[in-house]
């Protein structure tokens, strides 16, 4: 959905020209659901402005590459060339009209749309992350598959929650005393300012081995059993529910596992990275406004021809980086070593592996253009440092090996 303005940018012949003349129309444009509107707002800079003032609060510019909104870039798609629905010339003519009285206006448009849960938590959200799984598994076998090749297949932690069916309540399990295990998944998480959450600890790990009660565990721990069950993993790493967090042997068994963390990592199935909540009580799913997740569609009579689709970073996993999880110096290591990550966003799920990098409920294949953001930018660092480029020489590395070492303390 565009508002008359964004819409009308479509169809004059000019290269640039003013989007909204005040701030006042630009707000009410992306509160009633103009796609490009609200990514405006989402960026716009500080402090605010008289949002009456005539002065023209963004300028809008189309040049052969990309459609340009102010210091942020609105990504664009340009398909081949179709006439429009029958309806659209009307739904077109009423919006030419909207421009002088009342250019914030969202029409409905009356395409057929695909039906979007406002959760996260539906089920259909999980069969788009079991797809990327799958194809995961089954196709990436030269770059995520080869290139863990040395790993160790055998390793396991020492322990790990086995996720039960529904049926069967989820329980720890020792996993050197279990055979035919399998793959497992891992979490990544923020404890919160004041952790209070049920853990593992010496008085109740024998109980917690016959029985984990689910409705003790905070929320983001029961929504990630949920995400193992539907993806047909059948156990789950969760690094308070897996190492002994107080009572007697828990500061041998805290440094043991601690000196295993790459590994466990490295070996896990897939990584469930739950960046938007500050705490365990949050939980993984969240609701959302699932028109903005729908393809924006306009058609124009303008050629388009020579426009290339690029993006602008910010809006996709460079966001990241401003999420809770990802002021956690721990997730950098786990980022890192993980070859699959499953992303519980602000209002959409995201996937990053090796191979495919990007993908989300909005671009189910990634970006067009082929752009991918690794893990250096995902935490706001340069990944073309001289600190990286150098890696190989001693003093880069004791440079690398002490900063990591002053962020996770």
């Amino acid at each position: 959905m565009l508002c008359a303005t964004c819409i009308s940018m479509f169809q004059i012949e000019a290269k640039n020209g003013d989007h909204h003349k005040t701030l006042d129309d630009l707000i009410k444009a992306a509160e009633s659901g103009c796609r490009i509107c609200i990514y405006q707002m989402r960026h716009r800079d500080e402090p605010q402005i008289n949002t009456n003032t005539d002065e023209p609060y963004w300028r809008v510019c189309f040049d052969s590459e990309v459609l340009w909104v102010g210091s942020g870039g609105i990504f664009v798609h340009v398909s081949h060339a179709v006439p429009p629905p029958p309806k659209y010339l009307r739904f077109l003519e009423l919006a030419t009209d909207d421009l002088e009285a009342e250019p914030w206006r969202v029409r409905q448009e009356h395409l057929s749309l695909r039906d979007i849960p406002q959760n996260t938590g539906h089920e259909t959200v999980a069969e788009i992350a079991k797809t990327w799984l799958k194809r995961c598994r089954e196709t990436h076998s030269s770059s995520c598959e080869e290139i863990y090749a040395k790993r160790d297949r055998s390793w396991y932690p020492k322990r790990l929650i086995e996720v039960g069916d529904g049926h069967r309540q989820p329980r720890i399990i020792q996993c050197d005393l279990h055979k035919s295990i399998g793959g497992y998944a891992t979490l990544s998480h923020c404890w919160g300012s004041e952790p209070s959450f049920t853990t593992l600890t010496s008085e109740n790990i024998k109980a917690f081995s016959m029985r984990l009660p689910l409705d003790n565990l905070p929320q983001s721990f029961r929504d990630a059993v949920i995400i193992c069950r539907r993806l047909g993993i059948r156990h789950l790493w969760i690094d308070s529910l897996c190492i002994l967090q107080s009572g007697e042997g828990s500061g041998e068994d805290w440094l043991s596992q601690a000196s295993e963390m790459h590994a466990v990592y490295l070996n896990c199935e897939l990584n469930l990275s739950i960046n938007h909540a500050q705490n365990p009580a949050a939980g993984a799913f969240v609701q959302r406004n699932p028109s903005f997740l729908h393809n924006c569609y306009v058609w124009t009579a303008l050629s388009m021809e020579e426009l290339d689709t690029k993006s602008c970073r910010d809006d996709f996993s460079g966001l990241r980086r401003h999420q809770p999880l990802f002021k956690r110096g721990w997730v950098f290591q786990e980022r890192l070593l993980s070859r699959r990550t499953l992303h519980f966003d602000k209002g959409r799920i995201a996937w990053d592996c090796q191979e495919s990098r990007g993908l989300s409920e909005y671009l189910f294949e990634g970006l067009p253009c082929g752009c991918h953001f690794n893990v250096f930018e995902q935490f706001g660092l340069d990944p073309y440092a001289e600190v990286y480029r150098s890696f190989n020489s001693v003093e880069a590395q004791l440079t690398i090996t002490e900063y990591w070492w002053a962020l996770i303390e």
